[in-house]
C-alpha cells in the first residue's frame, strides 16, 4: 500500500511539474491586441519633427525615435524590473483602442495610448491630452 501511494505521490508531482505553457502565460509583460500588430512610424512632414514610432509584436513593444533607433525595448528594458516587483505595466484593450501604463515605484511614470485609425493603414498615438501623431502602418 505505501508503494502504491509512493507512485501516487510522484506522479502528481511529476504531472505538476509538466504544466503546459499557454497564450496567458503571466509571464508576458505585455500582450498587444492583434489590430495593432506591425511596424507603426511617423511620416509627417517636415522630416525633422517626426517622433519616430512603435513596433507591437504579439509579447513586446518597442519604441523608436524619429531615425529608428531603439528608444525602449520592453523586454530587455523592463523584465528584470517587473520581475523585482519595481515597475508595473497595467495593460487596457479594446477593438479601437490601446493603452499601456507603466508604474515604478507606485507611481504612474508613463502612459501610452493609442487608437485605431479611419483606415487599417493608421493608428493615433495621443502623446498627450492635446496632441495627436498619426502612426503610419510599414
Amino acid at each position: 500500500m505505501k508503494q502504491i501511494l509512493l507512485i501516487f505521490g510522484i506522479t502528481v508531482l511529476l504531472l505538476s511539474a509538466c504544466k503546459k505553457k499557454d497564450d496567458n502565460d503571466t509571464t508576458k509583460l505585455v500582450s498587444p491586441p492583434a489590430w495593432i500588430q506591425g511596424k507603426w512610424m511617423d511620416i509627417s512632414q517636415p522630416a525633422y519633427a517626426r517622433i519616430g514610432g512603435f513596433e507591437f509584436t504579439s509579447d513586446n513593444i518597442i519604441d523608436y525615435d524619429q531615425d529608428e533607433n531603439v528608444n525602449i525595448n520592453f523586454k530587455d528594458n523592463f523584465q528584470l524590473l517587473v520581475d523585482s516587483s519595481q515597475v508595473t505595466i497595467e495593460e487596457t484593450k479594446t477593438n479601437i483602442s490601446y493603452e499601456v501604463k507603466i508604474t515604478t515605484n507606485g507611481m504612474v511614470t508613463s502612459v501610452y495610448n493609442f487608437e485605431k485609425g479611419t483606415d487599417n493603414t493608421t493608428i493615433v498615438y495621443k502623446l498627450s491630452s492635446s496632441i495627436d501623431v498619426i502612426l503610419t502602418k510599414q
